[in-house]
């Protein structure tokens, strides 16, 4: 990657497309659908921008803008590879291109041809090789497997390289905190360290015991922590063909790389989480066994765990919430409340962090779709087959918005909307635009607009 300013005009490896505006698009296929508009054949991704009032998304081989009520459609770019898209910048969107050899990043605005803004030459003869990247300021980080991170100036262009070498991203755990401007970072399927990239470019390694993915940043971005073990316990364990499972006790650091340890009463095999609590004054965690076969060729899941934890990060206390019924996960905590969301066979129940009796989730919620909490407290969630759309207000019965025959996923809100994934067969999805209660309602559409 050059470290000189980026060209003003988008360029493309030799025999792919220029990336244009001005050529006429095929147009986007928005119907209306009960309850929302629906945009047709969307890659499986999309992105809120100018603060909320758009979104951007992939269909057709272009990258399009639209309000969330489906009006003012605008070309983006035309796009020659697959996209990845990053994130919001200024009045535009921050995609990624990849191709045989090279990933590019470029930054697209309504009306202007797209600007190259970054390359990373990496030399595979794939496409989909493995990137990492994230918006910081007025800065793209962008993390490609087996070179050392570059932080890239949107405005000037200037490029800087990161750290002390390449960061793991296919086998990696990557966890950034905006407002720190902290990368933590590890294996995900080993128990090496977790180290923290500054975006001074300064590499701290905050301790030297083996620690255990996910690393989870607390809500406010300023603490994060992991499982962790102590030497001594013959943890972790392998577990399955490519996988070192099972803490000893929880580790939890801060961005100037300063350690503290959380041990609890009793030797315990951690083997979820953590998960911190929405006001950070709480850990959770589960504890449980690990087994694998003997001649597992292929990673296992630790087995079903038994007992939910929780620990105040302030005093360092312990609470034993009680076994899990058998079959049971935790997803860690409800959005807006200290109680820990906890899935079973029979449905799904909220388990105070005081201890008192869980109480039932009715109807429950999809397992692995954080639900999208609302600045009044309400909250917007999926039924458990992710085939109904719920608004719960404030005190109220949870109220139908969108029953759908397909199974729907990746739900986001901004102002009086949300928006959401509806699955079906190939790599394209529907869009779907949502009006919340007291929003406008969508106005009917030709399919085909």
């Amino acid at each position: 990657m050059p470290d000189s300013p980026v060209p003003s005009e988008a360029a493309r490896p030799p025999g792919s497309t220029d990336a244009r505006v001005n050529d006429a698009p095929p147009a986007l296929n928005i119907s209306s659908v009960p309850g929302a508009l629906a945009i047709a054949g969307v890659r499986h991704s999309y992105l809120w921008h100018a603060s909320g009032n758009r979104i951007a998304l992939v269909a057709e081989s272009a990258l399009w803008s639209i309000r969330p009520d489906g009006s003012d459609p605008v070309l983006m770019a035309h796009l020659a590879g697959d996209p990845l898209l990053v994130g919001p910048y200024a009045d535009g969107i921050v995609y990624l291109e990849q191709h045989p050899g090279v990933t590019t990043a470029y930054l697209a605005r309504p009306t202007i041809p797209p600007r190259q803004v970054a390359r990373m030459e990496h030399g595979a003869g794939v496409a989909a090789y493995p990137v990492w990247a994230t918006i910081w300021h007025d800065n793209l980080l962008l993390v490609v497997e087996g070179h050392r991170p570059q932080l890239i100036d949107l405005a000037s262009g200037e490029v800087r390289a990161l750290g002390e070498g390449p960061i793991p991203v296919r086998d990696g755990d990557l966890a950034f905190s905006a407002q720190e401007g902290v990368l933590a970072y590890k294996l995900a399927n080993r128990g090496d360290a977790v180290r923290l990239l500054r975006m001074d470019g300064t590499v701290l390694q905050p301790g030297s015991e083996a620690q255990l993915a996910p690393i989870a940043w607390s809500p406010s971005g300023g603490r994060w922590a992991v499982r962790a073990v102590e030497p001594g316990r013959g943890l972790p364990a392998p577990v399955g063909a490519n996988l070192e499972e099972g803490g000893t006790h929880l580790a939890v650091g801060d961005a100037s790389g300063r350690l503290e340890e959380f041990r609890p009463p009793e030797p315990l095999v951690l083997v979820a989480g953590p998960w911190w609590s929405p006001d950070g004054t709480w850990l959770a965690v589960v504890s449980g066994t690990l087994t694998s076969e003997p001649g597992d060729t292929a990673p296992e899941a630790p087995a079903a765990p038994a007992r939910l934890w929780v620990v105040d990060v302030e005093d360092g206390r312990w609470r034993d919430l009680g076994p899990l019924p058998e079959g049971a996960i935790a997803t860690g905590f409800h959005p807006a409340t200290s109680s820990l969301v906890v899935h079973d066979p029979a449905g799904a129940a909220l388990w105070p962090v005081d201890g008192g009796e869980p109480q039932p989730l009715t109807p429950p919620w999809a397992v692995g779709e954080n639900p999208a909490a609302l600045e009044d407290g309400s909250l917007l969630f999926l039924s458990a087959d992710a085939r109904a759309l719920y608004l719960q207000r404030p005190g109220a019965a949870p109220r139908l918005l969108v029953d759908s025959p397909e199974p729907m996923g990746a739900l986001t809100a901004a102002g009086n909307h949300a928006a959401l994934l509806r699955y079906g067969d190939g790599a394209a999805a529907d869009l779907l635009l949502v009006p919340l209660p007291g929003a406008e309602p969508p106005a009917p559409v030709t399919p085909g607009r």
